[in-house]
């Protein structure tokens, strides 16, 4: 965040630091890092004496991020490697949202059949950062 980090953002409303980095590098970093990090781990399976075998089972993996990053991360995928299921909007991915990404480990193409579901928060979902609503409220 730049010159963003640690500070009360209210004081900055409208300004992005020039030390912030922008959306398309933050966006090839989250792609390069599924490319990287998670794909291969999703498609590679243990057999017998620590061996490894491509595709053999799928795997399951939690992703804890900010719901701007997962965002996103989902731009970049959906460029090649992931499709939107029938029925499954791109909206707003808030944060404490879920969001379900059905990868074949065969191939690692994968398929989003959930987005951004907050349906299991109760009370209103703050969908802006926090300190910048407390800033419009407070003169």
């Amino acid at each position: 965040m730049g010159e963003l980090e640690g500070r009360y953002a209210g004081v900055i409303l409208g300004h992005a630091p020039r030390d912030m980095e922008p959306v398309s590098r933050m966006r090839a970093r989250a792609n390069s890092w599924w490319h990287e990090a998670v794909a291969p781990w999703i498609t590679v399976t243990k057999v017998g004496n620590g061996q490894e075998t491509a595709g053999a089972e799928p795997r399951d993996v939690l992703i804890v991020s900010h719901g701007g990053l997962i965002g996103i991360l989902l731009q970049a995928l959906r460029r090649g490697t992931v499709r939107m299921d029938g029925g499954v909007r791109v909206t707003n991915c808030v944060n404490g949202s879920i969001t379900v990404i059905e990868v074949d480990p065969a191939t690692a193409k994968g398929k989003i059949v959930r987005y951004a579901d907050a349906s299991h928060l109760a009370g209103p979902v703050v969908e802006e950062n926090v300190d910048v609503q407390d800033a419009l409220r407070d003169p």
